[in-house]
């Protein structure tokens, strides 16, 4: 019995020291992100959408990801089951400022943890595409690339300050409409939203 409870104790003495690790490796990504940060743009539009076909049982859509730089890095078309289209991001403030990275797509009839993942579309070798421009300073880049591990790895809630962050349509209020190019628009000093293009 002795036995038992010394290994338990061990156990959890283990468990608590990685926990410890875990959250002061991230914390120590923050501070290094919050130097950098501010070499982030100001403004960026990650992802332009279009619902191609729309019936009652579901739809249709293309995206098309971008870099900072609104050059296109990939694309794709994806048959979704439901009628409200939604798409999660994953935001991390850091200081005064908000990184935002493109997680799922999904809708009213598809669980957001089912959804679809976006990351394999902007993920350039480990890097997140959509935040990359030319010229961007090698420490910012390096910080990023740890930070995109992290929440490509990890579940958004285990991620030091980093929350959900939706831009959806409600069928009864407004509704994303057939044939209309959409961008989502991600501001670093807080807030996403969605315009047309």
């Amino acid at each position: 019995m002795k036995k038992i409870l010394v290994i338990f104790f061990l156990l959890v003495i283990i468990g608590v020291s990685v926990f410890f690790i875990i959250t002061s490796g991230q914390k120590q990504e923050i501070i290094r992100l919050e130097e950098t940060i501010e070499f982030l743009k100001e403004e960026t539009v990650p992802i332009k959408f279009k619902i191609l076909t729309k019936t009652d049982s579901g739809m249709t859509i293309a995206i098309k990801f971008y870099n900072a730089d609104k050059k296109e890095i990939n694309k794709t078309e994806m048959t979704l089951n439901g009628k409200e289209l939604s798409f999660d991001f994953i935001t991390i403030k850091a200081g005064d400022r908000y990184i935002s990275f493109p997680a799922k797509v999904f809708t009213d009839r598809i669980p957001a943890r089912e959804g679809e993942k976006l990351f394999s579309y902007y993920d350039e070798n480990g890097i997140p595409g959509v935040l990359v421009y030319d010229g961007i300073r090698k420490e910012l880049l390096n910080n990023l690339k740890v930070l995109f591990k992290t929440i490509k790895n990890d579940t958004p809630g285990n991620v030091k300050n980093s929350f959900g962050n939706l831009v959806h349509d409600i069928e009864k209020i407004s509704s994303f409409k057939t044939g209309i190019v959409y961008k989502i628009v991600v501001h670093v000093k807080g807030g996403i939203e969605v315009l047309q293009d």
